[in-house]
């Protein structure tokens, strides 16, 4: 489709014509864009986790590398503040993943006033509970009713979404496939925060899963043993 509404373009001598078919080539765009957000929602939810030691400063060189090929605006600045202890057993595609789409949503949704110096804050801990993540941006913000629903399929954040919405929930079902737990918060400043709490060791919670599901099997068994006396 898209082949032949650019062929029909540059054929097209009537300017009318030619909007409504730029008009075309956007909508295309933006359903193979939500295409792929969907195909990637089945995968994490059918993809078989395969624990690895990360570096985080390693894999967010990564992420913003492939950012970099993506194109990053002039003005718009990327800092970084990784911990010491912050090395994490876990899922190393699902965490890129996550963390490549709140980048992704600080560059797209980032404040374009000539008055705004825009940047994206990746700051990771080690805590207690694990390994904290905050994704820190001095956007253009979420207002309160979206934020209530950010992480629900199909909720849009704002007009300049082109994956209707879809990012964030993928995320956060990366996140939960991870163990972990991902929230919205305001700075003090009015900064939005995505914070990410991830287990520093993935093998415990697939451990914990794998005997929560032993446990229910043998409580169906036990159940049907009932029925059957």
């Amino acid at each position: 489709m898209l082949f032949r509404s650019s062929l029909a373009l540059i054929e097209s001598k009537d300017e009318e014509v030619s909007k409504y078919i730029r008009m075309l080539d956007d909508t295309a765009e933006g359903l193979i864009k939500i295409l792929t957000r969907l195909v990637s929602i089945s995968q994490i939810t059918h993809a078989k986790l395969v624990p690895v030691e990360v570096s985080f400063q390693a894999l967010i060189n990564d992420v913003l590398l492939i950012q970099t090929k993506r194109g990053i605006p002039a003005k718009f600045n990327i800092r970084t503040d990784v911990g010491e202890n912050t090395d994490l057993i876990t899922d190393r595609t699902l965490l890129s993943i996550v963390l490549e789409n709140l980048v992704d949503n600080a560059i797209k949704f980032q404040n374009t006033s000539d008055r705004a110096e825009s940047f994206v804050l990746i700051r990771v801990d080690h805590i207690p509970e694990g390994i904290r993540i905050k994704v820190i941006d001095n956007g253009i913000g979420i207002d309160r009713m979206s934020a209530e629903k950010i992480f629900q399929m199909f909720v849009r954040a704002s007009e300049r979404s082109e994956t209707g919405g879809l990012g964030l929930y993928l995320s956060r079902i990366a996140v939960e496939k991870l163990g972990g737990d991902i929230s919205l918060h305001i700075t003090d400043e009015k900064w939005t925060e995505f914070r990410v709490i991830l287990p520093a060791d993935l093998n415990v919670i697939m451990e914990e899963r794998r005997q929560a599901e032993l446990q229910r099997e043998m409580e169906k068994m036990m159940i049907a043993n009932k029925q059957q006396s």
